[in-house]
């Protein structure tokens, strides 16, 4: 077993290197434990794949790419803070956010600090019943590491541990690390509860911060669920899918390590992808193949995830040919059409004009595309994956038909027992629509209407159209639309 991790020296160099005048921490580390000890090979793992991990400000900017300010937890509440940040919007277009201040793990952790977490966590895994059937693998990626995104580093371990030192007293099972996780999610929500206000405030949270503030969005809870289960030695990861298929937003929740039990989906949402963040380097993932200097979209381009859709919905590989220019493009990517815009979901390289999709969700809208100058750009129409795990394109000509829409499709993010799901809407009287369609070129605006509170009819209509009715106003939110047997079909 400690070949597993032993292996790699080269990369424990690279670390080393990383780490610049911080070397002399880690370097204080590894002469700390005897080597050919498990905590030596647990010293090697952490700083070996230590590069990358980090503490990222994120912070909004304009279309320019002109830092905006805005501090959504300086508004009363969500609703408050949503409209102000639209009201920006208007001024500035629309804003995104980007990595500000990041702070490296290799260049700022003390030896201090790693031999303390070290040294706890293996008190956890030793000692609790619950855990001793977690190899030592599982330990180091699932009990060991330190930070759960990318929030800063903090003490955490000693002070869980202590406060939930007596759970196996409440046990029905103490050898069960599905109760013992159990009771440690439900003891690190009563710590953390959900506001959707943080969703406007991408920094992720530290452990100083989620205890005073006692609110966060999904990947702070999540973080706390993983500290919790991580101090009481319950193997844990995060799980996550990106982006939703069928809503906008996406999600975060944690699972318990166990090759015999599936995942499930916490909340109302369709997923075309589910990853499960790792903290060692995965060198089949997308950011391991980029060369220096090749980009793409900022949820792919990482190293610290691998793909577990298929333990939760079925799945099928999706062959598409491409007959466009290739330029330079090594990789072709999936979009799934999330809060207004094709996003990223999925990577394939390309062999000749075709690249494949791994394990991707059925009954989804995609789009193919490209990823140039830092942004998506489509390389085909679009296509639904049936629920066979046929493709069917859409967005191409068909026979003329006419439909009435009495409705319009949003998100809608619940304050308690919270969700992200999309609702039916009803179309609002003295409000203006866009009705759009797909076109090689993007959206285009077809009609526009104003809302009298009654349907509205469209006439000549696409019956393989792929359309999309806004407000013109709104959020953008609403999904876009197929029309099937003479009825309207949201995806």
């Amino acid at each position: 077993m400690l070949l597993i991790v032993m292996v790699g020296g080269d990369r424990l160099e690279v670390a080393l290197e990383k780490a610049g005048a911080n070397r002399s921490e880690l370097q204080a580390v590894l002469n700390h434990y005897p080597e050919g000890s498990q905590k030596h090979a647990a010293a090697c793992f952490l700083i070996e794949n230590m590069t990358g991990h980090n503490y990222a400000e994120l912070i909004f900017f304009d279309p320019q790419d002109n830092h905006v300010e805005f501090d959504a937890l300086s508004y009363e509440n969500y609703d408050k803070a949503s409209d102000a940040m639209r009201a920006i919007e208007k001024e500035h277009g629309e804003l995104h956010y980007a990595k500000g201040e990041v702070v490296e793990d290799t260049q700022c952790i003390t030896s201090e600090y790693l031999i303390e977490n070290i040294d706890l966590a293996f008190q956890g895994w030793k000692t609790n019943p619950w855990s001793k059937n977690v190899s030592f693998e599982d330990f180091c990626e699932y009990v060991l590491p330190y930070r759960g995104s990318n929030e800063p580093i903090e003490s955490w371990r000693g002070e869980l541990m202590h406060q939930f030192s007596g759970i196996a007293s409440e046990m029905e099972d103490p050898t069960d690390p599905e109760e013992a996780g159990r009771i440690l999610e439900q003891r690190a929500n009563a710590i953390i509860g959900f506001d959707p206000i943080f969703y406007l405030h991408p920094t992720d949270q530290g452990f100083a911060e989620m205890k005073t503030r006692g609110l966060g969005r999904c990947e702070d809870i999540t973080n706390m669920q993983i500290y919790a289960r991580r101090a009481g030695g319950v193997a844990v990861a995060s799980d996550y899918t990106p982006h939703w298929a069928k809503s906008g937003n996406n999600h975060a929740w944690s699972v318990i390590i166990d090759a015999d039990v599936d995942g499930f989906l916490p909340i109302s949402g369709v997923a075309a992808k589910v990853y499960r963040k790792t903290y060692s380097e995965q060198l089949d993932s997308l950011g391991a193949k980029l060369k220096e200097g090749e980009d793409a979209p900022r949820w792919l381009k990482k190293k610290y995830y691998k793909d577990v859709t298929d333990r939760y919905v079925v799945t099928s590989d999706v062959i598409v040919a491409l007959d466009c220019d290739l330029e330079n493009d090594r990789f072709a990517y999936l979009c799934v059409f999330n809060s207004g815009h094709w996003k990223a979901i999925q990577w394939g390289e390309l062999q000749k004009n075709a690249v494949i999709f791994d394990g991707m969700g059925r009954d989804i809208l995609y789009l193919p595309a490209f990823y140039r100058d830092g942004e998506i750009a489509p390389t085909r129409t679009p296509f639904v994956l049936e629920k066979n795990g046929e493709l069917r394109f859409v967005a191409v000509a068909g026979e003329e038909v006419s439909v009435t829409a009495d409705e319009t499709t949003g998100s809608e993010v619940a304050y308690e027992d919270w969700t992200d799901e999309t609702v039916s809407l009803p179309l609002k009287a003295g409000k203006e629509y866009e009705l759009k369609s797909w076109t090689p070129e993007g959206w285009l605006v077809i009609i526009g209407k104003t809302g009298d509170g009654n349907p509205m009819e469209f006439s000549n209509l696409s019956t393989n159209g792929l359309y999309w009715l806004v407000e013109v106003d709104g959020d953008h939110e609403e999904r876009p639309f197929t029309i099937e047997d003479g009825s309207i079909v949201y995806w």
